[in-house]
């Protein structure tokens, strides 16, 4: 009886231990916001579009969006061709990523630079949140101006670039 105990024990243990190991590898980007430095994101726009903009403002820019979807206060807008997505909250900005290499964030950085780029760039106040053995995230925060860049990395080179408004 003794051993039948101790087995049921490592067997419910095993998948506990592997759910919180889970846990920490899906670890959010904000939850590195204490671990890291402030850095200077106020610059940080695409063509005349900052986060806070609206939906109106936007489409001046860019012209008519190659899908719109959401319902209610969210909305989403993509340019295809522009590799730009946006998402709306209330008719405001909040968040907008770069998916293409025909427009740069704040310091210059586009899809396709070297992660070395952006730490030359941006600075060594970073977190790094690694996805798969080429797959990693690296993202800067601006405590001040409630900012957060984030760089998709795939063999160590950008392939996306997101700004998020965090008063959100």
């Amino acid at each position: 009886m003794h051993i039948y105990k101790r087995l049921v024990s490592i067997i419910v243990c095993i998948p506990l231990f592997y759910l919180g190991a889970c846990e920490v590898l899906t670890k959010d980007s904000y939850d590195y916001l204490n671990d890291v430095e402030t850095t200077d994101l106020s610059n940080e726009n695409t063509e005349t579009i900052t986060l806070g903009t609206t939906k109106e403002n936007i489409i001046k820019t860019f012209g008519v969006p190659t899908s719109e979807e959401g319902e209610g206060s969210i909305i989403n807008l993509s340019y295809e061709e522009e590799g730009l997505q946006f998402i709306l909250e209330n008719n405001k900005l909040f968040e907008y990523t770069l998916i293409g290499s025909r427009h740069s964030s704040g310091k210059g950085i586009t899809v396709g630079d070297s992660k070395e780029s952006v730490i030359e760039k941006y600075g060594k106040e970073y977190y790094l949140k690694e996805e798969y053995s080429n797959n990693a995230q690296i993202g800067y925060f601006d405590k001040k101006t409630k900012k957060h860049i984030e760089f998709g990395l795939e063999n160590d080179e950008v392939t996306f670039i997101k700004i998020v408004d965090m008063s959100k």
